[in-house]
């Protein structure tokens, strides 16, 4: 898609990712403000890097890529903070809408509480191979993880899942 300016392109690519990116960053920093400030922040470095992305053919790669690991870092700063004041900051983030439940493929608001309980590693795999319904291809390139890992990952946090809602 040849767009003539750079603002024009990111404005199509913010358009087409921005709500998918928002949702997967918001399961792993569980904070719909911070979601939003990270995935602000994502488009701005595809901005920066405009000139080379323009010739990659799957932009939505590289922008989950990169709020992936904005989202990483944003929670490693959180944990060298008063982790009292991180854990009640976390404990009353309100339950997603029902119109973002809804937007979840097959996703009920237990599947989400339960996905969200799960280590980062865990969330990112189901999120992305269940939920948002990437391929093996998609999340290995996403996560720079071979395929392998990716299908040991979610085959441990589907385990993980069941174990957790047998117990309830």
């Amino acid at each position: 898609m040849t767009h003539s300016t750079p603002s024009q392109l990111m404005t199509v690519w913010y358009e087409q990712y921005r709500h998918d990116l928002c949702r997967y960053v918001r399961t792993i920093v569980k904070d719909a403000y911070q979601a939003e400030d990270i995935i602000q922040e994502t488009f701005v470095k595809a901005f920066q890097h405009i000139e080379s992305l323009e010739a990659v053919t799957k932009p939505q790669n590289w922008l989950y890529r990169v709020a992936h690991n904005l989202a990483i870092d944003f929670l490693r700063r959180e944990t060298t903070k008063d982790k009292t004041e991180a854990n009640m900051k976390f404990s009353y983030f309100p339950a997603p809408s029902t119109e973002e439940v809804v937007s979840i493929r097959e996703a009920s608001k237990e599947l989400v509480q339960a996905v969200n309980r799960l280590k980062p590693s865990y969330k990112s795999v189901v999120t992305m191979r269940k939920i948002q319904g990437l391929s093996l291809d998609e999340t290995s390139a996403l996560l720079s993880w071979p395929k392998s890992k990716v299908k040991v990952t979610l085959c441990r946090a589907l385990k993980k899942l069941r174990s957790t809602k047998e117990s309830q």
